[in-house]
């Protein structure tokens, strides 16, 4: 999907901002991620919804991405994702969290920052692909 490909291109790399005080390692916290890929969605007319709801009488979250084509609708790229069954309200809402965060950096296909810096060939990579597709007359 072209459109999905400038996103990724107009997003990059995404940043970490925060620390896990448990694992000590660094991570991108949801806040962070919004912030980041808000701007690009945007830009490319692409919503982002992600409704709390339940599969099977478990809880889920569906990530939803809506197209602005210019009618009513718009085109729907959607998946869900149950959750744990956790009866402690602080841990199901650091699930939640959780899931959100990496149902959005799955969804967008967007790598996060490495520490080693390997990943800067991606952005390279996805930059000479959307170069590629704009070269043809009609993407679609």
């Amino acid at each position: 999907m072209y459109k999905l490909l400038k996103i990724q291109e107009d997003i990059g790399i995404v940043k970490k901002n925060a620390i896990n005080p448990f694992l000590k390692n660094k991570y991108v916290s949801l806040e962070s991620l919004l912030i980041q890929i808000n701007p690009a969605l945007k830009k490319n007319k692409v919503q982002l919804f992600q409704p709390l709801t339940n599969v099977n009488g478990r809880p889920a979250i569906t990530t939803m991405l809506i197209e602005d084509t210019g009618v009513t609708g718009g085109i729907v790229f959607k998946d869900t994702i149950t959750l744990p069954d956790l009866q402690d309200s602080q841990k199901m809402g650091g699930a939640i969290t959780y899931f959100r965060r990496y149902s959005i950096l799955s969804m967008l296909g967007i790598p996060v920052e490495d520490d080693d810096g390997n990943l800067a060939s991606n952005t390279v990579k996805v930059k000479a692909k959307v170069k590629e597709i704009e070269k043809e007359e009609d993407p679609f």
